[in-house]
């Protein structure tokens, strides 16, 4: 083999090396910053529900309230009667 393929050869494996290298960081630096951006989003999120003015009064009020005006579980409402006429 010649001097100049086993050079080439040489050029071409640490280009290859050096494609790898590059585009593990650009993967490992894109997970990094999406991470990142999440993390972000959900402590905004949580900051927000927990600076909440119905947070606040749901902690400090000793007497648990109902959300809405929901029915006691088992009282379904009874379908209306179907009129045969």
């Amino acid at each position: 083999m010649s001097v100049a393929r086993q050079l080439f050869l040489l050029q071409l494996v640490v280009l290859v090396l050096v494609i790898a290298a590059g585009t593990a960081l650009a993967v490992l630096d894109q997970r990094r910053d999406s991470d990142e951006t999440t993390r972000r989003a959900v402590t905004a999120v949580a900051t927000t529900l927990a600076l909440s003015d119905g947070t606040v009064d749901a902690l400090r009020s000793p007497t648990r309230r109902r959300c809405c005006s929901r029915r006691p579980s088992g009282s379904a409402p009874r379908p209306a009667p179907i009129s045969s006429s």
